[in-house]
């Protein structure tokens, strides 16, 4: 795994922001029983309304603060695992990526944490005057302890308050649209304007590039999930002894060990280098994400569909539905790059496997049509969002893999007896796609 592939993988795990909570709380601590030490007198003088009770209150109130905290962590991570487990089981293991992954719940859970961490260093610096001591109590920091019980009941009541709602099916589909809005605009920036070609399908490009020569084959040594191909490292490798380089996977694909990760043409030998710095650039994991990904999200949301299909849950896939709609259909407004890249200093062309319109299309519709087939409310929900997306496609090259769909359900409904209503919404989304394919 490349570091940045790493630093990524750090930062948007679960325990990141309690980590890193947990050291500001020692900081603290340190720094500010050094500054009571240092500026004792002076703060007995100047700030009346700082803490001024004695070493035995000091620690009566660190150690409750403590041990209440560590009763609530506790059980804040048991309605955490209890959420987590209820989502799973009703919709699907692969959305609790969208609890694990809320900035919100690791705040919280670590400033718990780090609360009871600071009252404990804080606790042990509280001097009692003896022989062999002198009396101090550290007056800042446990003035700090007890504003920070203060936000840490504000926190509770957030916590609560968000846990409640997460469950419920409309927010979590809701946090899965909106990570995949976030990857088509960090993927797909660009918007298509009035003169729009799609790119050159992959396997005309390589036909293009391909000589009689042979490649030699860079097999992975790994195996998981392709989770990020980091395009600025293989712009560092030296490739001048390389025409063209296929990069035959592409992020969110599963790889088993020796299996071809990329083909350099023409074949030469003393290659290893290239070979290391291609696999390096890959990074591979035990589960997908979302960075490089956006048909992970689309993924989680058919999942939702398919789980609450086995409850009859009717509701809960046309909301599924309706937010892959609306996913579809911005998606059909951007520009998909090119498969083809050159980078600066040097004349190998790379070339990458990269998620087509038509794959989109497919992920969100095929797996959830006998659903559809099977429930005339859901079909109803399924041929509307369907209509709405052709619609707003603004090239008629993306209107072929919903045409390939419409003919795929055709062909189904042909087998039943389909209602009026249902008769009517088919007529009316086969004259849009025909209008917009231009096979009038």
């Amino acid at each position: 795994m490349n570091l940045q592939a790493l630093w990524t993988s750090v930062i948007n795990s679960f325990w990141f922001v309690p980590a890193v909570l947990v050291i500001v709380s020692v900081l603290m601590a340190f720094g500010l029983v050094w500054v009571d030490r240092a500026y004792y007198e002076t703060i007995k003088e100047s700030l009346p309304f700082i803490f001024t009770g004695t070493p035995d209150s000091a620690r009566g109130i660190l150690s409750t603060i403590a041990t209440t905290f560590a009763t609530i962590v506790t059980v804040l991570f048991s309605i955490t695992v209890v959420a987590l487990q209820q989502a799973a089981t009703q919709y699907s293991s692969r959305v609790l990526k969208a609890f694990t992954e809320r900035r919100g719940y690791q705040i919280v859970l670590g400033s718990y944490v780090a609360t009871y961490t600071y009252s404990l260093l804080v606790l042990r610096s509280v001097q009692s005057e003896t022989t062999a001591f002198t009396e101090f109590v550290p007056q800042i920091a446990v003035t700090v302890a007890l504003l920070v019980v203060v936000i840490n009941v504000g926190l509770l009541v957030y916590f609560l308050n968000q846990i409640t709602k997460s469950l419920q099916v409309t927010k979590i589909v809701d946090i899965i649209h909106a990570g995949i809005l976030q990857n088509i605009n960090k993927l797909y920036p660009s918007e298509i304007g009035l003169h729009y070609e799609e790119p050159e399908p992959v396997s005309i490009v390589i036909r293009k590039l391909k000589r009689k020569e042979q490649p030699l084959l860079v097999t992975s040594e790994k195996t998981g999930f392709v989770r990020n191909i980091n395009e600025e490292s293989l712009a560092k490798l030296n490739t001048k002894e390389a025409r063209w380089i296929y990069i035959v996977i592409k992020p969110g694909d599963f790889i088993s060990y020796g299996q071809t990760l990329a083909k350099i043409y023409p074949r030469r030998r003393d290659l290893k280098n290239l070979v290391n710095g291609i696999r390096e650039a890959l990074s591979v994991d035990y589960q997908r994400s979302a960075e490089q990904d956006a048909m992970y999200g689309l993924r989680q949301l058919v999942d939702v569909a398919l789980k609450t299909a086995s409850t009859n849950d009717q509701t809960t896939i046309e909301y599924s539905l309706k937010y892959l709609g609306d996913s579809l259909i911005r998606l059909s407004q951007r520009k998909f790059p090119s498969v083809k890249k050159t980078f600066p200093h040097t004349k190998t062309v790379f070339v990458f496997k990269r998620t087509t319109w038509e794959e989109y299309v497919s992920l969100a519709f095929e797996q959830i049509q006998p659903i559809a087939l099977s429930h005339q409310h859901v079909l109803s929900v399924y041929l509307q969002t369907f209509l709405l997306l052709a619609k707003q496609i603004p090239v008629k090259e993306r209107i072929a893999p919903l045409k390939k769909q419409l003919d795929l359900l055709k062909k189904e409904l042909s087998k039943k007896e389909v209602k009026e209503a249902t008769s009517r919404l088919i007529n009316k989304l086969e004259k849009v796609v025909m209008k917009k394919c231009g096979c009038e």
